[in-house]
């Protein structure tokens, strides 16, 4: 449990940032995520969020992501794939192929679960390419049955300040907190609060404070295949 507690003081004290300055905004996403298990070994997951601004009145972005992962025990996974970001008029899309690794363990009634991912973001407002590192943590507790609590952080890190587009250093810190139901074996339904504060390049930071919505289907090509 310590080494929990120290992993979860590093990441807010990573991503601590003048917020008090920041613009203010009050958003909402919604997300659709489908998990497929592969083999024994392999899962693969596609999903897309679309994300409003200026309380919730104007589009901010769409997010496509798709991506294959490698189970190298109960406990570890590697991933790697490919995300397309479809930005708001007058932005740069952004291309990004990643990587991942994620390790997961339950605590007790907890699910911990981290998250370290490498992108290599291509946009038309950058020269080359930007490498950002993300790392996360989120964790599960079971409210019963079909209920569940979860809450998680990421910081992201650009690892190369070019002089345009997004800023060199720390970038964003996102924290969210939320519930989920279980609607069967196959599907369920998490929403919540997040709020993200973003540094920007030129202007005020960023404070967003988001309605966050997610559905998750997940499927079983083994049980298809009758393996």
């Amino acid at each position: 449990m310590r080494r929990v507690r120290v992993a979860t003081m590093v990441l807010l004290a990573l991503g601590a940032g003048p917020a008090a300055a920041a613009e203010q905004d009050a958003q909402a996403w919604a997300a659709l995520q489908l998990d497929t298990t592969l083999t024994e070994r392999w899962d693969a997951t596609l999903s897309g969020e679309l994300q409003t601004r200026d309380n919730v009145s104007a589009f901010q972005s769409l997010i496509l992501d798709g991506g294959a992962f490698y189970r190298a025990s109960p406990r570890v996974k590697l991933g790697l794939g490919y995300q397309y970001t479809v930005a708001e008029p007058g932005k740069s899309d952004e291309q990004a192929p990643w990587q991942s690794l994620e390790y997961t363990h339950g605590f007790r009634d907890l699910t911990l679960g981290y998250k370290l991912r490498l992108d290599e973001r291509i946009r038309d407002d950058t020269d080359g390419v930007l490498p950002r590192l993300r790392l996360g943590l989120r964790v599960t507790y079971p409210l019963g049955e079909a209920w569940y609590a979860a809450a998680s952080e990421e910081i992201r890190f650009n690892l190369r300040d070019p002089g345009t587009g997004p800023v060199g250093g720390f970038e964003q810190n996102r924290v969210y907190a939320g519930l989920g139901r279980k609607i069967d074996e196959r599907a369920r339904v998490e929403f919540g609060y997040l709020w993200r504060f973003e540094r920007e390049r030129g202007k005020p930071d960023r404070s967003d404070n988001v309605l966050f919505l997610q559905f998750v289907i997940s499927a079983d090509m083994r049980a298809a295949s009758g393996r």
